[in-house]
């Protein structure tokens, strides 16, 4: 059987039995756009999902690229939230428009944290098949995919995928480091845990937060680097539009997140659970560790404990500390 230009055949796609063309598809797409990342100097990596319907046609769902090194002759400036993975789901429109359990999503790098958590709720949509181009640079979470429910998880070693990651790695180390949260704080962080921080935070630095649920990213001075607003309802349920996400994204990437504080402004006194803030969003708390979560809500105890046992700090309107 013919190889493509990644030395990948049909058959490297059998176990995902009748999805075999999709998965082939969504991996030469997503390494595709990983070669696209090398050779202009980012991150090399990317995802990709297609769909394939009950005709047989395949359909490109989206093709996502990590986005902490911003595109040359660009004004942005980086937007360190969007992963491979998380890139790809940001740019779905519709998010419920799709049969997800006729979908392959491939990685071209074993997803981290965050990305695992974006995929969960996927998984919640009905996507079981997933694609990991190689693992063999960064273990990442693939065990935790493999074992949810009716998930088929193919885990590949491809050699030019490994190339481009050990390539990366090596030139550009403290950008890799920045990108999976390695990048120790710089400072004393005691004063992103400061009541009169959260009551700042509360009362003036978040808009519309009587009306809906905000994010803000401040730094150790108050500073606001970045808002956002929910937009998950506007697409359908996208869960890398949950705002918490979206604000660290719009931080841009010469901020250390370990270094600032994130605010969650909900205008209401009633329990906040991991729904409303979003799993995408905790799995990025749970990446970048910054220093403390403010809210003007109380958190429900299970998004306390996953936001505290990744080592960030919650102030929230029950007080916990």
């Amino acid at each position: 059987m013919t190889e493509n230009d990644f030395g990948l055949t049909l058959s490297s796609f059998e176990s995902l039995g009748d999805f075999a063309d999709a998965g082939l598809q969504s991996t030469t797409l997503a390494l595709e756009r990983a070669m696209r990342s090398f050779d202009e100097r980012r991150v090399p990596i990317a995802g990709a999902a297609v769909h394939k319907a009950a005709d047989g046609t395949l359909t490109t769902i989206a093709v996502g690229c990590n986005d902490r090194i911003p595109q040359a002759g660009t004004e942005s400036i980086g937007y360190p939230t969007d992963h491979g993975e998380t890139s790809t789901i940001r740019l779905i429109e519709d998010i419920g428009a799709w049969d997800w359990g006729r979908v392959v999503f491939t990685t071209s790098l074993s997803p981290c944290i965050m990305c695992n958590r974006a995929l969960t709720e996927l998984h919640g949509l009905g996507l079981n098949k997933i694609v990991v181009a190689e693992s063999q640079t960064f273990p990442g979470t693939k065990a935790q995919l493999k074992a949810l429910s009716g998930m088929t998880l193919l885990e590949l070693t491809n050699d030019k995928a490994v190339h481009m990651m050990t390539t990366f790695a090596r030139t550009y180390p403290w950008d890799w480091n920045a990108d999976i949260g390695m990048v120790p704080p710089a400072g004393d962080n005691r004063l992103l845990e400061n009541s009169a921080l959260r009551l700042r935070l509360t009362s003036t630095h978040v808009p519309n937060a009587r009306s809906a649920a905000n994010a803000v990213v401040v730094d150790r001075a108050g500073t606001v680097l970045a808002t956002a607003s929910d937009d998950r309802e506007t697409c359908n349920g996208n869960p890398c539009r949950s705002a918490p996400i979206a604000a660290m994204g719009h931080a841009g990437s010469s901020v250390n997140l370990r270094e600032c504080a994130i605010g969650f402004m909900t205008g209401r006194d009633t329990p906040v659970g991991v729904a409303e803030f979003g799993l995408a969003s905790v799995g990025c708390c749970e990446l970048f560790r910054p220093a403390a979560v403010f809210s003007d809500a109380p958190f429900d105890n299970e998004l306390s404990r996953l936001l505290e046992t990744g080592g960030t700090r919650v102030f929230d309107g029950g007080n916990r500390s």
